[in-house]
Formats: C-alpha cells, sequence, structure tokens
C-alpha cells in the first residue's frame, strides 16, 4: 500500500483496524520528515513492504513514537522495519504491558533538535489515554490520534459503534473518552491551547485530514473554560 502525501514534509500510511468481528475503523500514521534526513512515526501501522521502501526513501534515521497507551499494536514491529531507529511512548506504557519494558524512551525525551521542529504537547486529565499530540510549525499540521475522530460512511455494525459513541459523521470525540476523564479542568486546558496554533490541516488518526480551520476552532471552543 503507498503512502499518501499530505504536504512536502507530511505522509500518511492509511489503514483499517479491526476492532470486532465486522467491526474496523479507518486507521492513519502519520509520518513528519525533519531536516536532516530524519522523520517521526506516528502511531505507526501494519506496514507492508511497500509501505516501508517507500517510508525508507524519505530519511535515514527514525523516531518511532506510540502516541498514547492505545496505538501502540505495531510499535516494535515497526522498529524492525526501520533498523536506524529509536521507540517512544507514554511513561505509563510498560505498566501496561510489561513486554514493552526497557524497549522504549519517554516522548518527552525526543532529542532537542527534534522538538525544536515538532512540538510535542502532552494532553493532561486522562489517565486512561495519555495522549501527546504533535503539531509540525514548518507544514503547519498538528497530528491528534484519539482527541477526535472525523469519520464518514461505514459498514452498518461500525456505524453503529460510531453513533453509540456519539462520533458519527461529524468531528466530535467520543463518548469513551470523555467518560473517563479523570481531570476535567487539566484536560480541557490542554486541549484548548491547540487553538493558539496555526494550523492549517489536522491530521486525525481516525477519520478524513481536516483542513476546514473554522470547524476546528468551533469543536475547540468546546473546551474553552468560560470566563469568570
Amino acid at each position: 500500500m503507498s503512502i499518501i502525501k499530505q504536504s512536502d514534509q507530511l505522509f500518511s500510511f492509511e489503514f483499517r483496524q479491526k476492532l470486532a468481528p465486522g467491526i474496523s475503523f479507518p486507521a492513519r500514521s502519520s509520518i513528519i520528515v525533519l531536516e536532516n534526513r530524519e522523520a517521526i512515526i506516528i502511531s505507526p501501522g501494519p506496514f507492508d513492504s511497500q509501505s516501508i521502501s517507500e517510508i525508507q526513501k524519505l530519511a535515514d534515521k527514525f523516531y518511532i513514537v506510540a502516541p498514547n497507551l492505545f496505538h501502540h499494536l505495531h510499535f516494535l514491529k515497526a522498529k524492525e522495519s526501520f533498523k536506524n531507529s529509536e521507540l517512544y511512548a507514554p511513561k505509563s506504557l510498560s505498566k501496561k504491558n510489561a513486554k514493552y519494558a526497557d524497549q522504549y524512551h519517554i516522548i518527552d525525551e525526543l532529542p532537542k533538535h527534534v522538538k525544536e521542529q515538532v512540538k510535542i504537547i502532552p494532553i493532561n486529565g486522562h489517565k486512561a489515554l495519555q495522549e501527546w499530540v504533535f503539531y509540525h510549525s514548518k507544514s503547519q499540521s498538528l497530528v491528534l490520534t484519539d482527541l477526535a475522530f472525523n469519520m464518514g460512511t461505514q459498514g452498518f455494525l461500525t456505524a453503529s459503534v460510531l453513533k453509540l459513541a456519539g462520533a458519527y459523521k461529524k468531528l466530535a470525540q467520543s463518548r469513551l473518552v470523555k467518560s473517563t476523564i479523570t481531570d476535567k479542568q487539566q484536560f480541557h486546558q490542554s486541549i484548548w491551547q491547540l487553538s493558539k496554533l496555526s494550523s492549517r490541516r489536522v491530521v486525525l488518526a481516525h477519520g478524513d485530514v481536516l483542513e476546514d480551520m473554522d470547524h476546528w476552532r468551533k469543536f475547540l471552543e468546546g473546551f474553552k473554560e468560560p470566563e469568570a
């Protein structure tokens, strides 16, 4: 499967993630190309030989990131596919699954020169998710994982799940994410700060890439703290 060019520095790999018989979500890995033949792979997917070959042409060094505590299924396999690579994940990933112990660095430990090109932003107040988002200033692209869905028409069972989640055919946050927030104020503050970024596109792991920034700003308004 070919990778998709979103901009000169941003590429995607798209696949279906099976959740249960008859239920699968569209999913997306994002590849941000950095200076000096380096790249970040966010939420690695089940890369096939064609996509691996295409990604290898983009860089010589790879930082492979599991951006939250759910998008790690293809994490170790990606490390095998890209030999000159390092793994990064939320600190608690090894507590969730012991097989990851001593396999990765904490996301905030990405090298300084990488963080000068890509702003990494922790989303606080949600212990079950522990998501980080990534803003690439050169392409003005924001990469999210499970903070929002933007999925259109799906098969019957998948559509039924999305309707129950309150995220069918619209830009929305799932009820599951909302119901597992541990500190609503911290969580909302973390998301609201994304409104300060000069984004021209939002790349989501689940659903269509969003380039209607008015739509994005309207979504963010739901996380703005009311004025005292």
